[in-house]
């Protein structure tokens, strides 16, 4: 596959799955099942910079992609995921246009951005990319998500900066934003996530979701998603576990 980036804009439609775990095993074992990506999260779980490494390694060579969820929209963690070899990094709570102009800034070299000179990291293949500071952003794809009422009445702008390559609607914030905290699948839930999709088609730009089952990763393909996350690790162990203690003889 080519990289997010580029499958993106060719329109390609990707499913994935989120990864809470911190397992570099498991992220392993989930990408050996085909999936177009997995999200690495750092915001609602003990994964560290350190674990996001190991986990770019142990994907790297199954034509996976790998997207990390920063914890917030720092930009020297920006800069240290992208020299730790992260190309595809998505943004919590994003809510203003002068965020995402920093975001897209720090990830481009002078005189496009802000993002500080080095060769000697995994993301220039430690040195042996001299080509690195000239294509980097070729295949650097940044994801913006939209989770507060700020960032609803914004997006449109957000989408536009130059830089920013996706929207990403969140069912969990944005059911709070609805007055409905954790009903995920509410009809006024999915109508903001489908008027997000909307506003993406509009601007040209791909939007993605998270969905918690099959059934609603179909409604979001119709709904006209361009990457979809389905369920995560841990809720797939949790329900296995589930399964297979229930039909054990218990005494």
């Amino acid at each position: 596959m080519p990289s997010l980036k580029r499958a993106l804009a060719e329109g390609r439609r990707l499913v994935g799955s989120w990864v809470f775990s911190a397992s570099p095993t498991v992220a392993e074992a989930m990408a050996c099942q085909g999936l177009d990506f997995v999200i690495v999260d750092m915001e609602h779980s003990v994964t560290e910079l350190a674990d996001v490494l190991h986990i770019l390694r142990a994907v790297g060579t199954s034509g996976t992609e790998v997207i990390v969820r920063a914890p917030d929209t720092d930009v020297t963690r920006l800069r240290r995921l992208l020299d730790a070899g992260a190309r595809n990094v998505m943004f919590p709570f994003v809510e203003t246009v002068a965020e995402a102009q920093a975001l897209a800034s720090a990830s481009r070299y002078p005189p496009d951005g802000t993002r500080g000179f080095a060769m000697m990291h995994r993301g220039a293949g430690f040195g042996t990319r001299p080509d690195y500071i000239r294509t980097a952003s070729d295949d650097i794809c940044l994801i913006a998500q939209i989770e507060t009422r700020a960032g609803l009445d914004a997006m449109e702008a957000i989408g536009a900066v130059d830089g920013i390559d996706a929207l990403f609607f969140g069912p969990g914030d944005l059911s709070a934003v609805a007055g409905m905290i954790g009903q995920v699948k509410a009809p006024e839930v999915r109508a903001l996530k489908e008027h997000g999709a909307e506003v993406c088609r509009r601007l040209g730009i791909a939007s993605g979701t998270l969905v918690p089952d099959v059934d609603s990763a179909d409604w979001a393909a119709g709904a006209g998603f361009d990457f979809i996350s389905v369920s995560s690790d841990l809720t797939m162990v949790a329900r296995g576990a589930q399964s297979v203690m229930g039909a054990l003889p218990r005494g």
